[in-house]
């Protein structure tokens, strides 16, 4: 069970290592001197490194058991075979990656499903989920009606810095749509769960009923395909396994009355981001900004005749390519992987890799990032890495799907984390963020991911 504990050290670096990353995530902060982000991110580093340290000194002492998952240390051994492999390029690059990964599954992981936290480790960590992005959310709703709207080129990055409402996008406060999107799906699944809590008081509901409008809207104008597969899919499963806990019969019945709410939900939902799309351009702005371009010099007002803007995506349309690029991406990754199968090319060496050996690739021309957790994964890795990281998965998926069947009662905490790794798992199918990134949707996964475990732990169900 969780213990109690007078000072959380690890609960308190795993908040204070996301409200870093977290950071990340504002469009505003790329403007700030490289320094700044570099010496905090070089700090939390640090800290976790030596909290890690500990860690195997007390295994080591006998003070605790090993109880590190060993199909992830296993995986941290493949990876840095792939990196000795590989040392000719980005050698430090690729270790900063494989020590944020030891932290993340060694220490954050295994400390939270193990109880090293303290009780109250997930209400502070969702909180400031919760906090952030209803934060973010309110900021960029306010940047589409008062039609902000910035771009400026950044040193040493492809694209270009987007903040407010920019080429038919709602970007808002952020660096990323896309990202942003999903994490608000996150933040409506821990809303919907609070608001589901007996014992909340009035006036924090009113605050959570609040938040999911501005999530919910920022999904519908942020144009994120991938914000709105993930929705759709939280709905679904939400409602799945609602239903299914609350009517009593046969377990045949009880399935087809979850599937039915969950198709009707999602269908609900899918409605409902189309109405706003279709009213929110629609309603006059506050006031029209002006906007500027990558030179800062003022532009003229691009909607000079009316209020009206419009929400298609101006990297999609008249293209022809409906993955908007990802399969020409994806091919292009493949390609790298078919070259180095076994070990693979660890991931701050693909593009170093492919500029000196595929140098007519699409990566190597372009230096985009794979747009997929599990090709990155293959590709990083090779076949030894990949397999290990899949059979982790699979049990999880399969143990922690028995366990949800058997999960009471939709209150139950299990099932909203859960759903967030759900959700997290199906953006990965588009987007990096899961697997050797150091990023805060990362953090959030693992964490998640280690709760779960933890509840399966508690029953019984996963064996220390």
């Amino acid at each position: 069970m969780v213990e109690e504990k007078k000072f959380d050290i690890v609960g308190n670096y795993i908040l204070v290592t996301y409200f870093v990353f977290l950071l990340r995530t504002i469009g505003a902060w790329s403007l700030l001197p490289s320094k700044i982000d570099s010496l905090l991110f070089g700090l939390v580093g640090l800290i976790g490194g030596v909290l890690l340290v500990w860690d195997f000194v007390q295994v080591l002492r006998k003070k605790r058991t090993f109880d590190f998952d060993i199909l992830l240390v296993l995986f941290l051994i493949a990876l840095t075979i792939s990196i000795a492999v590989n040392y000719h390029y980005s050698p430090v690059g690729n270790i900063k990656v494989l020590a944020w990964q030891a932290v993340f599954f060694l220490l954050m992981f295994s400390s939270i499903k193990f109880g090293r936290v303290a009780k109250n480790f997930l209400d502070r960590f969702q909180g400031l989920l919760i906090g952030f992005g209803f934060t973010m959310s309110l900021v960029s709703l306010a940047m589409f009606f008062t039609r902000f709207s910035y771009r400026t080129p950044l040193e040493q990055k492809t694209n270009p810095l987007r903040i407010g409402f920019v080429e038919n996008r709602l970007f808002g406060s952020y660096t990323d749509p896309n990202y942003a999107a999903v994490m608000a799906v996150i933040v409506m699944i821990f809303s919907v769960y609070y608001l589901m809590k007996p014992t909340i008081k009035n006036g924090l509901k009113v605050f959570l009923i609040v938040n999911l409008i501005l999530q919910f809207a920022y999904i519908a104008l942020s144009g994120s395909r991938n914000g709105l597969v993930t929705l759709l899919f939280a709905a679904s499963l939400g409602a799945f396994f609602f239903f299914f806990h609350k009517f009593q019969g046969t377990s045949i019945k009880k399935v087809l009355i979850g599937l039915v709410a969950g198709a009707l939900l999602a269908s609900a939902s899918f409605l409902a981001i189309t109405g706003v799309k279709e009213v929110f351009p629609k309603l006059p702005a506050i006031s029209i900004s002006q906007k500027y371009n990558d030179n800062n010099s003022e532009l003229t007002d691009e909607n000079e005749d009316g209020d009206e803007v419009s929400l298609g995506r101006e990297d999609i349309q008249g293209s022809g390519d409906v993955s908007n690029l990802r399969f020409t991406i994806w091919k292009s990754a493949v390609e790298i992987f078919k070259k180095n199968p076994v070990f693979g090319m660890p991931p701050k060496s693909l593009h170093q890799y492919a500029i000196k050996e595929m140098p007519t690739t699409y990566l190597a021309q372009t230096k985009l990032a794979v747009h997929n957790a599990y090709l990155l994964l293959l590709v990083s890795t090779g076949v030894v890495g990949t397999v290990i990281m899949l059979i982790f998965m699979v049990k999880n998926i399969v143990l922690a799907f028995i366990y949800a069947f058997k999960v009471p009662k939709m209150t139950k905490s299990f099932l909203y984390y859960l759903l967030t790794c759900g959700v997290l798992a199906v953006s990965g199918l588009f987007h990096n963020e899961l697997f050797l990134m150091a990023t805060s949707s990362a953090i959030v996964f693992w964490v998640c991911l280690a709760k779960m475990n933890q509840d399966m732990v508690n029953l019984g169900k996963v064996k220390k």
